[in-house]
């Protein structure tokens, strides 16, 4: 299994920065970068929710090799925005991305995400984590942290994927509170993966090549 540095959340706003970190110090050990880099590397707005998009295209700039799976129409909601989010994840799920995001910010970064990567909307599953980390990359997946701690009610949470077997899945959560290196069954984490439904099931999948 692969050794990935960890990093902690520093408050309870950063899971995604942090996850960033771990792929970057993973891929590129002798570059350190802070939590005000990682804010720009993800386009990071204050107060709110970490969408991926930003730091996508960030990090294909830097040379890294990206593969986004998810069951989501990034031209309707560069036109739509919230009405999209709503129509797409329904009202607990899609009001709570609405109440903590920058919708007009991120519908812009939909449209140059969209002219910069070739996408094919799909839902992945555990045969997708198991096949992309044999090929060397490691997976962020954005999962309902309250259904992965047992917990009633959403809230949206980055964690790194670098490990599955017959057991369970193995990854890195940014917390709070921090995680290193957590397992859990493998029906857990799909549950927690698909919600609310199956279709909402998503990963980023990262590696560099050099």
């Amino acid at each position: 299994m692969l050794s990935v540095p960890f990093f902690a959340n520093p408050d309870d706003t950063h899971c995604y920065q942090a996850v960033i970190r771990m792929i970057l110090k993973r891929f590129l050990p002798d570059r350190d970068f802070t939590w005000a880099d990682l804010d720009r590397v993800t386009g990071k707005q204050e107060g709110r929710w970490t969408w991926p998009l930003h730091s996508m295209l960030q990090l294909k700039d830097m040379g890294f090799e990206i593969i986004n799976m998810e069951y989501f129409d990034y031209h309707r909601f560069a036109r739509e925005g919230s009405r999209y989010l709503l129509e797409m994840y329904g009202e607990e799920v899609g009001t709570a991305q609405i109440q903590h995001s920058n919708i007009p910010y991120e519908m812009k970064n939909a449209e140059l995400f969209m002219r910069r990567f070739r996408f094919r909307p799909s839902v992945p599953d555990l045969n997708d984590l198991r096949e992309l980390l044999r090929d060397g990359y490691l997976l962020v997946c954005n999962v309902n942290i309250c259904a992965l701690n047992g917990e009633d009610g959403y809230s949206g949470h980055f964690v790194l994927v670098y490990g599955v077997d017959e057991s369970g899945i193995v990854f890195h959560d940014p917390g709070p509170p921090p995680g290193k290196s957590r397992k859990v069954p493998r029906d857990l984490f799909a549950g927690a993966w698909a919600y609310p439904t199956e279709t909402e099931k998503n990963l980023m999948a990262f590696r560099y090549p050099g």
